[in-house]
């Protein structure tokens, strides 16, 4: 789940960043990132609309207080199934 609210936060900071320039964007996604590898992850963030991250970053959030064993009951299968569900559907 850290991995992922990573990964998707990265991409509304890129959103929710004055400038979108490279220098920019290597600051939010790591100086030592490879800039192919920043190219493709602003290409990710580009498929998603601020609304939709923020969705899925409440996603991330509601799943990382359940695998904790906050009000859940489910295995770790289990939620990482529910989780890809909700963030794709």
């Amino acid at each position: 789940i850290s991995v992922l609210y990573s990964f998707f936060g990265k991409m509304l900071a890129y959103h929710l960043a004055p400038d979108q320039s490279p220098e920019s964007m290597a600051r939010i996604y790591g100086a030592k990132v490879n800039p192919y590898i920043q190219k493709i992850n602003i290409g990710y963030a580009q498929r998603y609309s601020i609304e939709q991250l923020k969705r899925i970053m409440s996603i991330l959030r509601e799943y990382d207080v359940k695998s904790k064993g906050v009000d859940n009951s489910a295995t770790e299968e289990e939620l990482l199934k529910e989780i890809i569900y909700k963030i794709f559907h």
